[in-house]
């Protein structure tokens, strides 16, 4: 396993954490559209780190 390999499970794992974080905090916020907006703000890069550490932890992809 390479670098990136690792890199891409650190990163996987990280995004595991603060979706769970921000599907917590979603229980427990005052709905509104400021809530959404902050909700969704947080939510694209979180769901394309973990898209794309999906993508190159199953291609196996190593540049190096």
């Amino acid at each position: 396993m390479g670098f990136l390999q690792a890199a891409a499970q650190l990163v996987l794992s990280i995004n595991i954490l603060f979706l769970l974080l921000l599907g917590f905090s979603l229980v427990f916020s005052q709905p509104g559209p400021g809530t959404r907006v902050v909700m969704l703000g947080t939510l694209i890069p979180v769901v394309g780190g973990l898209l794309g550490s999906l993508i190159i932890i199953h291609t196996g992809w190593d540049p190096l």
